[in-house]
């Protein structure tokens, strides 16, 4: 989900904004008509709708609430919050975190006995 919305979200600005020019243009022809040989005032246009663009983004950031200080990363590479809440992390994740914690522990038995078996080796061997 994390890299679904802000894709969606971006193409969904790419389909809307892809028309824009086409609106420009009807909006100049059709409200700030000049004699003909110039046609419309599409500068006159373009200040009108970007002043409404403008107003929008004041708008939605005004309203839009800041989350400061969160980290998408799990290790906190950020170097802001650090771990995130378990709450977070998704099932998959702690599963994986889970297996991988256990197969450290596995490593480290069979590391442990396999030192113990050498070391009783060599002190047979030079008893």
């Amino acid at each position: 989900m994390r890299g679904t919305f802000p894709g969606f979200s971006y193409q969904l600005g790419n389909l809307i904004t892809a028309y824009a020019a086409q609106w420009e243009a009807a909006y100049a022809t059709k409200s700030f008509p000049l004699p003909l040989p110039a046609g419309a005032d599409y500068g006159h246009a373009m200040v009108i709708i970007m002043l409404g663009v403008f107003a929008a983004v004041f708008i939605l950031t005004a309203i839009g609430r800041e989350r400061r200080g969160i980290s998408f990363t799990e290790n906190g590479a950020s170097g802001v919050t650090g771990r995130p809440s378990s709450a977070s992390i998704s099932a998959a994740t702690r599963g994986a975190a889970a297996r991988a914690a256990s197969a450290s522990r596995n490593n480290a038995r069979v590391r442990r006995a396999r030192t113990s078996s050498t070391v009783r080796a060599i002190s047979v061997r030079t008893a």
